[in-house]
């Protein structure tokens, strides 16, 4: 792992949400690269169940899947006591780039809102961030 040794998300353990299987690998991997713990999900259900195993440091989650999506996943989410992962840091990873998107996302609960693509270090920094409590203005 040389190069990534004291890496911001080096034992960051980090839950990742994203109803595209491409888009979830590659974002997983990339995370990996950096030393973070990743926990995938394929659904906000899926999530809400992963939130059972542990604390998270931070969760990225896509905006737009099927059934519950990314914005009443967050909503669900803040409802949960802090020991239950309810302040866990969020950052919305989502191709819904528009300034009513990115109102609507902070309102649901997310401390960051992030349009796809995404540079790899950007987003490795804006975790870094939300995890040490920098919300987007």
């Amino acid at each position: 792992m040389s190069g990534f040794e004291r890496s911001a998300l080096t034992r960051r353990r980090l839950l990742l949400v994203d109803d595209d299987a491409d888009a979830r690998h590659m974002t997983s991997v990339l995370l990996r690269a950096h030393g973070a713990d990743v926990v995938t999900a394929a659904s906000a259900e899926a999530a809400l169940e992963a939130m059972q195993t542990g604390p998270f440091d931070a969760i990225v989650c896509d905006l737009s899947m099927p059934g519950m999506d990314g914005f009443e996943l967050m909503r669900r989410v803040r409802t949960l006591a802090a020991e239950h992962g309810g302040n866990v840091a969020a950052i919305a990873l989502t191709g819904h780039g528009t300034p009513k998107d990115r109102k609507e996302a902070l309102a649901a609960g997310y401390d960051w809102h992030v349009t796809k693509p995404v540079a790899a270090l950007t987003l490795v920094d804006m975790i870094d961030g939300v995890i040490l409590g920098k919300r987007q203005p």
